[in-house]
């Protein structure tokens, strides 16, 4: 939406001061110089009027220092330092207090300040105040104005259409009327009245209007006509005009915004790519472009000319732009996935040539596997995976990932919810890979529950695992870590469940289980955290260190904590017999030895 008023890029880091700095240095400067706060003598000629006394109790006897403080304000919104302006202008309103012009003034600009910082319940405290007094013709229209602002940043276009309306009847200064006038059209268009949105664009023409202001109120216009026609024709005599060379990329992208509302697709990937080519300033008005040709390519799962669209467009789009998150995960997930594509791209062009054609079918198959499995797990593109997968089964039909292609299919077709196909794919996997952890996984009566919540069902199990590890309860630990193995068993927290039964191995006391355990998550599991820990283990057994068994974990010590009593009725008394059950207490300074060695004894 246009700014009600001149708005740097916001791309660029907002840092202290800005163009209006030196208004503050002047207003700073007239205030001390010329601030008269010492109070007179009371003048016995005068007649006793509350209003005399009203006078007396001010706190700032020049007459023309209020002004210098509303200047101050204003120019600190203007510089867009909206915590210097609030301090600033609420001073002034307790300075001033008995002036209630003087404090509406302030306080309206108040209101801008907060409306420019998303503090809209405070802006509209103020409005609410400010809409019950009466206030001087000046301020009434500086205020509707504002309040029309406060509306729109809250998205509440219908209710700020009545003030805005009112705000450019009123406005004197052509320039300002101009940019309000363009506001209005651009409200008018997202209510979706195009007809008045046109009339308004049509308005800024009449009022003494540069040309290039004109030129932006008839791209505008482009967007909102309802005959696409006339406007086409026009913005293409524009095209032709040699004094519109700098505005070709808005041009073209103008007729390609009129040829997509027409559904005319085709036309308008042709306006877009020219508008594409012409851009001579790369900035947001190509950036725009190309978020546009990218949502149409990636619609089409054209993702080769999406993504270059998308990473391209992400640099110059602001941050506050409606379309950067999506831009942003796009191109993100489109950066992992188009690599695989364009080496599948090119095998398939090879094999065709029949130059090495086992080789390119070795990689061919694997790329397959991979673009499934980003279109399934990242981008969300169940149709496109299930189109990759298939593709897979038919060229590779004895491929060694064979089931586990079937299983990618048989999850997707359930998130589909085609539960007929899923059936097929899961018969496929039982009677050709009887004996593999997928037929045994689906023999789980739970087990369609945790395809359709895998993650939720994987983290919940892992918690209670840990908390029976915690607890010492070794059964439930090891057995909790079976159903993970049936499963989970190529989850991302099946190295954890891995140490947490190797754990509990330890606990009641069986090294050579806790030895083949923990090789298991060494050879399966390499580089990780877990990883790191058995091999800790593995290296103080291999020492001839022995293993303590029926020992708390000691995972939950917080080895920073210092334990002291207090006084003798918080001591602990003992007794010294040695045939009774006892425990043993170690004394160690904190670095003196790795905590994985109090597993042995």
């Amino acid at each position: 939406m246009y700014p009600n008023s001149a708005d740097p890029n916001d791309t660029v880091v907002k840092q202290p001061g800005g163009p209006f700095d030196r208004v503050v240095e002047k207003m700073t400067t007239a205030i001390q110089e010329h601030s008269i706060t010492a109070k007179p003598r009371r003048d016995p000629a005068q007649p006793n009027t509350q209003e005399y006394r009203d006078w007396l109790r001010q706190n700032e006897f020049n007459p023309f220092i209020d002004r210098a403080w509303l200047l101050m304000g204003k120019a600190h919104v203007q510089n867009k330092d909206y915590t210097e302006a609030i301090s600033v202008l609420s001073y002034t309103v307790r300075l001033f207090a008995y002036d209630i012009d003087v404090v509406s003034e302030a306080q309206i600009w108040m209101m801008r300040a907060y409306t420019e910082m998303g503090w809209f319940s405070d802006a509209e405290g103020l409005a609410l105040t400010l809409q019950v007094r009466r206030l001087p013709k000046d301020l009434h229209d500086k205020f509707t104005e504002f309040y029309a602002l406060l509306l729109i940043r809250q998205e509440k276009y219908r209710d700020a259409l009545p003030f805005l309306i009112q705000t450019v009847k009123s406005e004197k200064s052509g320039i300002q009327k101009r940019r309000l006038q363009f506001l209005l059209g651009q409200v008018y268009a997202h209510l979706g009245e195009r007809e008045n949105a046109y009339n308004a664009f049509e308005q800024i023409k009449k009022l003494s209007t540069p040309y290039d202001e004109v030129f932006n109120a008839l791209v505008a216009q482009s967007q909102v006509a309802t005959g696409d026609g006339e406007i086409i024709g026009e913005l293409q005599k524009m095209a032709e005009n040699k004094k519109n060379s700098a505005y070709l990329d808005r041009i073209y992208a103008a007729i390609g915004d009129v040829y997509l509302s027409r559904n005319n697709v085709e036309k308008a990937i042709e306006n877009y790519l020219l508008a594409e080519e012409k851009s001579v300033r790369n900035g947001v008005e190509k950036a725009l472009t190309q978020v546009t040709l990218g949502d149409i390519y990636f619609e089409r799962k054209d993702f080769l000319k999406a993504e270059p669209r998308y990473s391209q467009a992400l640099g110059a789009l602001p941050r506050s732009s409606g379309n950067y998150a999506r831009v942003e995960f796009r191109t993100d997930v489109l950066g992992e996935l188009v690599p695989h594509m364009e080496v599948l791209a090119r095998q398939d062009s090879l094999r065709q040539l029949a130059v090495q054609p086992d080789e390119s079918d070795k990689i061919i198959e694997g790329e397959l596997f991979r673009i499934g499995s980003i279109a399934k797990d990242r981008l969300g593109d169940f149709e496109f995976a299930v189109e990759v997968y298939n593709r897979h089964l038919t060229d590779f039909p004895e491929s060694i990932r064979r089931k586990e292609v079937y299983h990618q299919l048989y999850q997707l077709y359930l998130r589909m919810g085609n539960r007929a196909m899923a059936k097929s794919l899961k018969d496929k996997i039982i009677s050709e890979f009887p004996q593999s952890e997928y037929a045994a996984a689906m023999s789980d009566p739970d087990y369609e529950h945790v395809v359709r919540n895998y993650a939720r069902v994987q983290d919940s199990l892992y918690q209670q695992t840990y908390l029976a590890y915690q607890q010492g309860q070794v059964e439930t630990v090891q057995g909790n870590f079976k159903r993970a193995q049936k499963l989970f068993f190529n989850g991302h927290l099946m190295p954890k469940f891995m140490l947490l039964n190797a754990l509990s191995l330890a606990q009641s006391g069986n090294p050579e289980q806790l030895n083949t355990a923990l090789s298991e998550l060494i050879q399966k599991h390499p580089g990780t955290e877990e990883t790191k820990m058995a091999q800790q283990i593995l290296a103080g057994l291999s020492e001839g260190k022995t293993l303590v068994a029926n020992v708390q974990p000691f995972s939950g010590i917080d080895w920073e904590s210092h334990i002291v009593a207090g006084n003798a009725a918080d001591s602990v008394c003992f007794e010294k017999e040695k045939n009774l059950p006892h425990s043993l207490l170690l004394l160690f300074s904190p670095n003196s030895l790795r905590k994985n060695e109090l597993l042995f004894a």
